[in-house]
């Protein structure tokens, strides 16, 4: 697998709550800057913000570049070192030439300078097993960081999709208890003129507390 090919961006898997959170935050935002009347976040835009800013894809992705780190480390191995030393030393002292000079003071300054090129020939394998290794190693953070950011569309589609059904039974409870509040004020009024007995009543006002109950939950 070519490792220039790993995207920088992606990419485990998103708990439901984490992708509604996603939606509301992003709804929150429209509405500080769109002013009373938000866009709705849609789903590719739900799905973009988790592939960017979702922390198991980053670690997932600075796994993959270790481990790419680790391949170049062991191919390393197959080309020449060159090295280079350099060094200086200063000594000073006094110094007796003829007994009957004076002492003298001296310093001497030595300097050194070192180039070296080393190259395996031969290692019985332990380099190419070494790069074999870091390799496959690569490759499975590769296919660890496809994997977390499938997961994270998945998941996040389905958070989505649970959002949108979610907003839309609540439109249905409105409207269940919009019409249980109707047949509450139809009993009544067949009840007053002793078309219907107080039973309807009851059992109307009792249809609309359930209804009432349902559009909390």
């Amino acid at each position: 697998m070519n490792r220039s090919s790993l995207p920088l961006r992606f990419e485990s898997s998103v708990p439901w709550s984490i992708a509604a959170t996603l939606i509301m935050f992003s709804l929150s935002l429209n509405a500080q800057t769109a002013g009373a009347f938000p866009e709705l976040l849609t789903q590719d835009q739900a799905v973009a913000l988790a592939l960017t800013y979702h922390p198991s894809l980053r670690g997932a992705q600075a796994s993959s570049r270790s481990a790419s780190a680790g391949v170049t480390s062991a191919q390393s191995n197959y080309f020449p070192a060159l090295n280079l030393s350099a060094g200086g030393t200063r000594t000073d002292g006094a110094f007796v030439f003829n007994p009957s000079t004076p002492i003298r003071n001296q310093s001497y300054n030595n300097y050194t300078a070192a180039v070296s090129l080393q190259q395996t020939l031969y290692d019985f394998g332990k380099t190419s097993g070494r790069v074999s290794a870091s390799e496959e190693f690569y490759d499975a953070s590769v296919q660890d960081f496809e994997s977390a950011r499938e997961n994270v569309i998945a998941n996040v589609q389905l958070a989505y999709i649970g959002f949108v059904q979610a907003k839309r039974l609540v439109k249905v409870s409105e409207e269940t208890v919009t019409q249980m509040e109707e047949h509450l004020k139809q009993a009544k009024a067949f009840y007053s003129v002793g078309k219907r007995p107080q039973f309807d009543v009851t059992t109307a006002e009792v249809n609309l507390a359930n209804a009432n109950v349902a559009s909390i939950r």
